[in-house]
């Protein structure tokens, strides 16, 4: 809670390498939490405005309970990679903290992606697909710490505290995350969402394994960012289907 979001911790906690690596098999939790805000938000904005105003309303809280958390890697990383044609290049792009044209469109672009999706599914299950897709994409996200090396040099003065490589025994976890929204699925053929989400992920991986050599930690806001708008298609496409 203190590394991915804003939420005031009531005990005082000090920061330390080891109790961040403890905590890596529960970072899906990160996404019970402000899923869980979101749904909660927009329930009870809708019981006085509009679904597009209450789906506003949801999307501010998100905004502010993660500090923008990962739409700042989403932007950040489509700046990089936007701009930089070599591995050191791309890494100090995505280190400046201001914003380029690229990352500035991807943003825009994203935000009303993530609008649209849930404006068309609030008159089905708007509430369960905000709290699944918050939870799956940081499934996604943490995952690719199991399977690629963190990007940037340890002895790399930019570099942000990397989070350690999680056990085998960690993916259990994220395993049984995953299972629980997954068992409130209003059909069984909503479970066919975690095939597009887990091909996204899998490809942006790839593809910054190819380009810098691993991930970062924009590199992970900007796959949780891309899935959970996945997850919000993938059910749309359930729903025309069956």
């Amino acid at each position: 809670m203190m590394f991915f979001t804003r939420i005031p911790i009531p005990v005082k906690i000090p920061y330390g390498q080891d109790y961040l690596d403890g905590a890596t098999r529960y970072f899906p939790l990160i996404g019970y939490l402000v899923g869980g805000i979101c749904a909660l938000v927009y329930f009870l904005a809708q019981q006085l405005w509009s679904p597009e105003i209450a789906l506003l309303f949801s999307m501010v809280s998100g905004v502010l309970v993660t500090g923008a958390f990962h739409e700042d890697g989403w932007s950040d990383m489509w700046d990089g990679f936007g701009g930089g044609w070599t591995k050191d290049r791309i890494l100090v792009i995505m280190k400046d903290s201001r914003i380029g044209a690229y990352g500035g469109i991807a943003l825009v672009l994203l935000l009303l992606m993530k609008f649209f999706a849930l404006r068309d599914l609030a008159p089905g299950p708007i509430l369960w697909s905000i709290w699944t897709a918050h939870v799956l994409s940081r499934i996604m996200a943490g995952s690719v710490t199991y399977q690629y090396p963190y990007a940037r040099a340890e002895d790399d003065p930019t570099a942000k505290p990397s989070i350690k490589r999680p056990q085998p025994v960690d993916l259990l976890f994220y395993l049984l995350f995953m299972l629980i929204p997954l068992a409130f699925a209003p059909t069984l053929a909503f479970l066919w969402i975690i095939l597009p989400a887990f091909l996204v992920r899998t490809y942006m991986a790839w593809y910054f394994k190819r380009w810098v050599g691993g991930y970062t930690g924009d590199c992970l806001g900007a796959i949780q960012q891309a899935t959970e708008v996945t997850v919000y298609l993938s059910i749309l496409a359930m729903i025309a289907l069956v």
